[in-house]
């Protein structure tokens, strides 16, 4: 484990020293602060950067003052917020992330089905002059099963009803995107795994009513 003082979180990892194989978690107090429960953020990394020691140099230099990770491939890397792409060695890739939503119930009822009817989103950014960076597009995926356990199987899967994308920052221009799915549970899936883009989100905006007695 390692704290990091200038991204104000604590990197936890656990990698095969054989390999570099690995599984980490970033915990992020800035979260835990604000009273929020999501705290912990799991990450994967190449196996030659799996971290095989931390260390915070408190350089007296602001621009040098970070978390030292030693890796498996003998590099010591440092996490750099300015950068879109991961960049192992001298080639840059897509950073993959995404967050998960639910599962949810459609209607409150057990016998009964809901319709999600609308869907929108509030991306990152979008006034003129301000100070938080405007966010790239963002992927979206919507699973619908008629019970919470296949439903997470599906999202685990990657098997989803319906896929869009959510194209400008701040609220999205027009109307809602009419998405019409009728089910007992939904989850939802935001994500971005292009070269060079990053992307952040404020809320979702959902539109639901009441479907039928289940069959």
């Amino acid at each position: 484990m390692g704290y990091d003082r200038m991204r104000n979180g604590i990197l936890i990892c656990s990698t095969r020293l054989a390999t570099g194989e690995n599984k980490n978690f970033w915990y992020d107090l800035k979260v835990a602060d604000e009273g929020g429960i999501g705290g912990f953020f799991p990450e994967d990394y190449p196996n030659a950067a799996g971290v095989y020691s931390t260390y915070f140099y408190d350089s007296p230099d602001a621009d040098g003052r970070a978390l030292l990770v030693g890796c498996a491939d003998g590099y010591i890397r440092k996490f750099d917020e300015s950068s879109a792409n991961d960049v192992l060695h001298d080639s840059e890739s897509a950073i993959e992330s995404e967050v998960n939503f639910g599962p949810y119930s459609l209607s409150g009822q057990e016998d009964f089905d809901g319709v999600l009817t609308g869907l929108n989103a509030v991306l990152a950014g979008g006034d003129t002059g301000g100070l938080q960076s405007d966010s790239d597009p963002v992927d979206y995926e919507i699973y619908a099963e008629r019970s919470s356990e296949t439903l997470i199987e599906k999202m685990a899967a990657g098997i989803a009803k319906v896929t869009g994308v959510f194209r400008s920052s701040g609220r999205q221009r027009g109307t809602t995107k009419n998405q019409r799915v009728r089910s007992a549970y939904i989850g939802l899936r935001l994500k971005n795994n292009r070269v060079s883009e990053s992307w952040g989100f404020e809320k979702l905006l959902l539109s639901m009513s009441r479907g039928g007695r289940q069959k």
